[in-house]
């Protein structure tokens, strides 16, 4: 028998492949919970779909939630502030706040079952090597996000003990590639196209990679299976070197990558710099570099799926699939872009 889903911030680059997949699947209804007068456009084939519909809701009106909640079995709540350039108190009021009003809203109309997108940011920047959901919780001070999203999982372990509400909590790989990423990626991609890029630690520490639809199969599975109930979920697909990384994304743009290596003491002393100019201007828009984009590098960040694949989840796609499809929607985005007239990357 089918179930109806509700996804939060279903709009944006991964919750429109979840849905997609959800469509996809058993469910007989998929809600796309979206903030009026955002950009529906990743939703259009969505939209096709006699299964699927769009509530308007905001995170801060708890009246707008229970609406949305209203006939939903599960509840895939990824809807946040994602930038790494933000005040601490606004990463509090939509991450701690947004997830509370919407925990409150599920129990309220009787949702079963909330699954919720967290972050490896978590488990801080400290170097990690073959880890998994036990690694401690220990979010790195200086990035607001990290410290907020661990705040909302602590939140959440105590909605598991209350008992009202079944949680689920999944933390993707480190870099989420597919089609549609029109920030992360873009920004990637352009800069390896020109052949530009500054490793740390000559590019061989491990950064984990998933491939978005795999992400998103993997939390329809972990929606829908019955023993997922207050556990949390590592979702990944490979851990490569940020040197390989660079390279695959390279071949498949046609370009030839011509690296420096910059020391970590001179990349946070720049960063911290440029911090602090943006904080003293009151600058809306995050420098180029800051303390957290240097400090990915630094370290190994490689996470185990093992906890995940031993309850029968296969991944349906490969690392390289994602990364092709990435690269072929950055280059038809791009000629888009320039048929347009925009001088945009």
């Amino acid at each position: 028998m089918g179930t109806a889903s509700l996804v939060t911030g279903a709009n944006g680059y991964i919750g429109s492949h979840l849905v997609d997949r959800l469509l996809a699947g058993k469910d007989d209804k998929v809600v796309a919970m979206v903030l009026k007068g955002t950009d529906e456009s990743n939703l259009n084939d969505a939209k096709k779909s006699p299964k699927f519909s769009v509530v308007y809701a905001d995170l801060m009106d708890p009246a707008s939630l229970e609406k949305a909640c209203g006939g939903i079995d599960t509840v895939y709540h990824l809807a946040a502030l994602v930038t790494d350039w933000a005040p601490k108190e606004l990463y509090t009021r939509v991450i701690v706040g947004g997830t509370r009003n919407v925990v409150d809203a599920a129990i309220k109309v009787g949702v079963k079952r909330l699954v919720y997108m967290s972050s490896l940011v978590v488990h801080g920047l400290g170097g990690h090597v073959d880890a998994d959901e036990n690694t401690p919780i220990e979010p790195v001070p200086f990035f607001p996000y990290a410290v907020a999203k661990a705040e909302a999982e602590a939140l959440l372990q105590g909605v598991i003990k209350e008992g009202k509400l079944e949680v689920v909590i999944v933390r993707p790989g480190f870099d989420i590639i597919g089609p549609r990423s029109a920030t992360t990626f873009v920004e990637l991609a352009g800069t390896l196209e020109k052949g530009r890029y500054a490793f740390m630690a000559g590019g061989r520490k491990l950064i984990t990679l998933v491939n978005v639809k795999n992400l998103a199969a993997g939390m329809a599975h972990v929606g829908a299976h019955p023993a997922a109930a207050g556990e949390a979920y590592v979702i990944t697909d490979a851990s490569w070197t940020h040197r390989k990384y660079a390279e695959e994304i390279c071949e498949r743009l046609g370009s030839v990558l011509k690296a420096v290596n910059v020391p970590y003491a001179l990349a946070v002393a720049i960063a911290s710099i440029m911090e602090g100019f943006a904080r003293l201007f009151r600058s809306k828009k995050g420098p180029v570099l800051n303390r957290y984009r240097v400090s990915i590098p630094r370290n190994d960040i490689d996470f185990t799926p093992r906890k995940l694949l031993s309850t029968g989840f296969v991944p349906p796609f490969s690392i390289e699939q994602g990364l092709d499809e990435a690269v072929a929607w950055y280059k038809a985005r791009k000629s888009a872009l320039a048929a347009s007239g925009e001088n945009k990357p």
